[in-house]
């Protein structure tokens, strides 16, 4: 019985305790979300001078990983008064980028291989380190960085010199690919790509989902804009054959819709992203030309490879689909529809994502294996299709028609009366001729 009521003691005292812990947490301070660790176990991490340390920041950043960024926005307070663990946000521009390996012991549960050093520049001169998992290789001095983390080592004389975050967010001040600067413009992560390469031939993961949204919302603002530049034309052969090099890229592409589906969105946070709870996918075939794609089984000993002529399947993901096939779908199903199969050439502007594998029918039937092919982000979808409603050359032939059958009832009107006149014209001279032979001379 007495042991009985020490244990209900201890775990009463246990309770209490955590009550008055969490009393205690600063209303700034983000080490309540960050399981196992205290200010002592994050001033052991910081900074990187041992393995030891390097496995400590790893963790942290590891658990950074699974707080949502509105949770520490909302615990953002003062500069000048943060203490470790607080919650904060970087902004600047970067001044050099340094990598440390994370051990190999912790890369099998953590996920990521290495810790990048950035040190940023903000606007008021100050130079402060930065800490996360990956990091743009294309990124250049000068570039703009933007972080949300934690503090994990303070100044001497007030404030905080560095931080650890989950991610960074980079935007070029410039850059050879015109779709990079797009997106940059629009407020899209262009740090994000590095990631979305990666993942080439691989199915939309959850890795996928801050890449993917965002893309989608910058999209849809870039396709309002009447400045974009002109999009590259490509083959379709190209986003087959060289992938890796393309994400991202601002791009035009003609193809034949097959099906369009509205795809619902059930994360709230999702839907605040992008505004809305849906978007749609077009499922599309483009032109291969004289080029035939063969896909291996999974088992190449089981049978030939599939193979693909004429045509290859394509992917299309949109926040809105165009006016012109709305009305198509409408009039051909008779209402709105989650799935409609329908058949429009269409032109999309818009930017490459990657390759991405899904299952298919097709491949199903042909050795197995997930089909994979394009996906792209469209900005911008035109209508291509020859028969069009009222499209200009229709209406020119109607004109000219209509001009032709006005001119040839003109002409016969006019060629009617011309002979009815010289018929008029004979009749009289032959009944002249007709009262001279009665009138003899006597």
């Amino acid at each position: 019985m007495i042991g009985q009521i020490r244990i209900v003691s201890l775990v009463i005292g246990s309770v209490l305790g955590g009550f008055i812990c969490a009393a205690e947490v600063r209303a700034d301070s983000a080490i309540d979300l960050l399981s196992g660790f205290d200010e002592s176990r994050i001033e052991s991490a910081y900074p990187l001078g041992d393995e030891a340390a390097v496995g400590e920041l790893a963790k942290m950043i590891y658990r950074l990983k699974t707080i949502r960024e509105d949770s520490l926005r909302d615990r953002l307070g003062d500069d000048d008064a943060v203490q470790l663990g607080d919650a904060v946000q970087l902004a600047g521009e970067l001044v050099r980028a340094r990598r440390v390996s994370v051990p190999d012991a912790l890369v099998e549960f953590l996920e990521f291989t290495d810790l990048f050093l950035i040190d940023v520049t903000t606007e008021e001169g100050t130079t402060r380190q930065l800490v996360c998992p990956a990091f743009p290789r294309d990124a250049k001095p000068g570039d703009g960085i933007t972080a949300l983390g934690v503090v994990v080592d303070l100044a001497t004389e007030g404030g905080w010199t560095a931080m650890a975050a989950s991610r960074v967010q980079w935007s070029p001040r410039n850059t050879s690919e015109q779709g990079w600067q797009l997106l940059s413009d629009a407020g899209f992560d262009v740090a994000l790509l590095a990631g979305v390469q990666q993942r080439s031939r691989q199915p939309l993961v959850a890795q996928d989902g801050d890449g993917f949204y965002s893309m989608l919302a910058a999209a849809r603002q870039i396709g309002k804009r009447a400045d974009n530049p002109k999009a590259a034309s490509l083959e379709s052969v190209e986003l087959l054959s060289r992938p890796e090099g393309l994400t991202g890229k601002w791009l035009s592409l003609v193809m034949e819709t097959v099906q369009i589906t509205r795809i619902a969105i059930t994360d709230p946070a999702r839907q605040d992203q992008l505004g809305q709870d849906h978007y749609f996918q077009i499922d599309a075939v483009v032109d291969l030309g004289e080029v035939i794609v063969k896909i291996e089984r999974p088992d190449p000993s089981s049978g030939p490879p599939a193979i693909f002529e004429n045509r290859y399947p394509v992917s299309v993901v949109a926040a809105e689909i165009p006016v012109f096939l709305q009305d198509r779908i409408r009039l051909q199903q008779g209402g709105e529809a989650v799935v409609s199969e329908h058949r429009s050439l269409i032109a999309v502007d818009g930017f490459f994502y990657r390759l991405w594998s899904y299952e298919s029918e097709f491949m199903s039937q042909n050795g197995g294996g997930d089909q994979f092919g394009p996906l792209l982000v469209a900005a911008k979808i035109m209508d291509r299709t020859p028969n069009a409603d009222d499209p200009i050359g229709v209406r020119v032939i109607g004109w000219v028609a209509a001009v032709g059958v006005v001119a040839g009832i003109l002409f016969f009107w006019v060629w009617s009366r011309l002979v009815a006149a010289r018929d008029r014209d004979a009749r009289r001279l032959r009944r002249q001729r007709e009262a001279d032979q009665v009138q003899l001379p006597g």
